[in-house]
């Protein structure tokens, strides 16, 4: 049996997604899912880019909770640098390509 990463990080994603108002203020499930998404990012920012709004919104609303520890915003914080490191890259190669290509 082969195993999708993408759809099993998206899943994850969008379980963490609809606890978001449920786990508001609880502190234990809040590093939760900090955890999961700190994680998930390298990942998302590498091989599943097309999941990147879906963790950022997430990363948001994380970094949003009143119970958000300051150095649990720092890993919130080194993930969105991850994420828009990646993307910046590869927007920077996007346009290298199309000059390359007479475009």
């Amino acid at each position: 049996m082969s195993v999708d990463t993408g759809a099993l990080i998206n899943l994850a994603i969008t379980a963490i997604n609809a606890s978001l108002p449920f786990i508001r203020g609880k502190a234990p499930a809040v590093a939760s899912a900090i955890d999961a998404v700190t994680a998930a990012a390298p990942v998302v920012a590498e091989v599943y880019t097309d999941l990147k709004p879906i963790v950022a919104r997430t990363i948001a609303s994380l970094k949003a909770d009143p119970t958000t520890a300051p150095a649990q915003l720092a890993e919130l914080e080194e993930a969105e640098k991850i994420l828009d490191a990646n993307f910046d890259d590869a927007l920077a190669k996007a346009i290298a390509e199309d000059e390359a290509d007479g475009g």
